[in-house]
């Protein structure tokens, strides 16, 4: 099953063990946030900013329908 896991970046180490336990039971994670790392120097703030929601949009969307609330 595809998931995505979502919450606070501050709680981003304690869902990276939840994750980590989803996939040790054979599911796929969708959240490629949980690893995210800082923003390129190159990008200004609103632009990365954006392309994170583009991308967070995408994952969520990639998501089996059936793991919305599991």
């Amino acid at each position: 099953m595809k998931v995505y896991v979502s919450g606070t970046y501050s709680a981003q180490a304690r869902l990276r063990d939840e994750a980590a336990k989803l996939l040790h039971l054979g599911h796929e994670i969708t959240s490629t946030w949980l690893h995210e790392a800082v923003r390129p120097r190159h990008l200004g703030e609103n632009t990365w900013h954006r392309r994170l929601a583009e991308k967070d949009i995408a994952e969520v969307s990639s998501r089996d329908r059936n793991a919305a609330r599991a």
